[in-house]
């Protein structure tokens, strides 16, 4: 009895594991697309301010 109490908890305890560790590398991976995104904004900016200077 006491040993599918103890695999049930590791069991829980390694999906809530997994399942924050999954969260996190998606939070980073959503951090790191914004900022290239916004970079990409930038860039694509300037260009196109640029271009309208020169016209």
């Amino acid at each position: 009895m006491k040993s599918i109490r103890l695999f049930g908890f590791f069991s829980c305890f390694l999906l809530s594991k997994i399942a924050y560790n999954q969260r996190k590398a998606k939070n980073r991976l959503m951090t790191t697309y914004k900022l290239k995104n916004a970079k990409n904004k930038s860039t694509q900016a300037k260009i196109s301010g640029f271009t309208q200077e020169k016209k």
